[in-house]
């Protein structure tokens, strides 16, 4: 019996991780968005299937296609199954979604801010337990001496979105040199990494932010106007990814934590997948709505004391994010001395550099903080500066996968 609305399922942009399931390898995927706590696992010798969930496709033509690629012969009834279970834990982009997502957003934005989302997870919910934990990984790294660039002011930042556990020396080791210049900024634009955005998607939001040290309101006048400026439908169809998205607001607490009690306002921005322009060749001056944005927040912050911020990490590697083999020492030296390009480009402020050293390894790397680092880059031209706290951080219990991240401060002469 066919799945109700479902004739021709499509996929939607969900979390997916390989994992060990009962001594074989599966691939766990879950809404990304939270909507459904649902989990589904699906067999190595089925993750094909999930390919031609394109909504190009009815039963029979999945089951037809599925034994051409996979050489394996599933009944009507299976597939169906497998639909529903996609259907239920709300992987699909059907009526049920719709439902689900609409009635989410009601909720947000009726909301008097954004709550935390990984209080509990990756960080206490109460402020002293967080300052007490803040302080600690402080007390792990050495002191800097202070910058030489102390006749220059701190115009950009380039902060981890990582868990605290695995990056907070990192973070401790980017504020803490960051501290002297922060005590004047006034407005915060933040570039955070959306990791269910569409391609070359900005989505600003509304709400403002809350963290356990209080809520940082958010300037309503600017993204209103950043709304207008790239098209209202635009700018909002996405909202929703603020809810569960975790970039913005892992950099947001360490922030908070180090501006005090003062009054400052943010322009919260996730920025969606930048693959089209490093798979497919594609300039990002294709994409009008990323250049309009750029001249818009760069003239309506011109006359206030601003930071720019990209919360995103740096390279993706090992089995957990797709690749075949373990990455072995010898793959995470590699890795280092691809990720030294990077930073190097990052500290030089060099958007354009930043962004062809991924499209000219097809996007090995996996740098997930990519169209948050360009468009903080882009934003904060003619900066250069200085990186902390690299560090390479296991991303699974064998040791076979890692993220890499780091920490920048970028500076202009006035």
């Amino acid at each position: 019996m066919p799945t109700p609305g479902i004739d021709n399922p499509k996929l939607r942009n969900v979390d997916a991780q390989w994992i060990f399931h009962k001594g074989t390898r599966h691939m766990r995927l879950q809404d990304r968005l939270g909507l459904s706590d649902k989990v589904l696992l699906v067999p190595q010798n089925m993750v094909q299937l999930l390919g031609l969930c394109d909504g190009t496709r009815n039963f029979r033509r999945l089951q037809s296609d599925f034994a051409l690629r996979a050489g394996l012969t599933l009944s009507l009834e299976q597939i169906q199954s497998f639909v529903a279970g996609m259907e239920q834990a709300l992987l699909l982009e059907s009526e049920a979604f719709k439902q689900a997502s609409e009635s989410a957003l009601r909720v947000y934005r009726k909301a008097p801010y954004r709550k935390s989302s990984h209080t509990g997870i990756v960080y206490p919910s109460e402020v002293t337990e967080l300052n007490t934990q803040i302080s600690g990984f402080v007390s792990e790294i050495k002191r800097s001496d202070e910058s030489e660039t102390s006749n220059a002011k701190l115009v950009a930042m380039v902060c981890p979105h990582i868990d605290y556990d695995r990056g907070g020396k990192s973070y401790a080791q980017l504020f803490e040199r960051s501290r002297p210049d922060l005590a004047d900024i006034e407005t915060i634009v933040m570039f955070g990494t959306d990791h269910s955005g569409a391609a070359g998607a900005l989505t600003p939001t509304r709400q403002n932010y809350m963290t356990p040290h209080g809520i940082i309101p958010t300037d309503l006048e600017i993204v209103e106007g950043l709304a207008k400026t790239i098209g209202e439908k635009r700018a909002f169809s996405e909202e929703l990814h603020h809810v569960k998205e975790h970039s913005i607001e892992l950099a947001l607490v360490w922030l908070n934590y180090y501006l005090g009690n003062r009054e400052i306002s943010l322009v919260p921005i996730l920025c969606g997948s930048f693959q089209p322009f490093v798979s497919e060749d594609r300039d990002t001056n294709s994409d009008e709505s990323i250049s309009v944005a750029i001249e818009y927040l760069r003239k309506v912050t011109a006359d206030r004391r601003t930071l720019v911020v990209a919360a995103g990490d740096l390279a993706h590697i090992g089995p957990a994010f797709g690749d075949h083999k373990p990455a072995s020492s010898v793959d995470k030296t590699r890795l280092a001395a691809k990720d030294a390009e990077s930073i190097q480009a990052i500290c030089s402020g060099d958007a354009e550099s930043f962004l062809s050293l991924s499209r000219s390894e097809s996007d090995a790397r996996r740098i997930c903080g990519l169209s948050a680092i360009y468009m903080t880059l882009k934003l904060a031209e003619s900066s250069y500066g200085l990186s902390t706290g690299y560090a390479q951080c296991p991303a699974d219990q064998s040791n076979s996968s890692w993220v890499s991240i780091v920490g920048a401060l970028l500076y202009k002469e006035y």
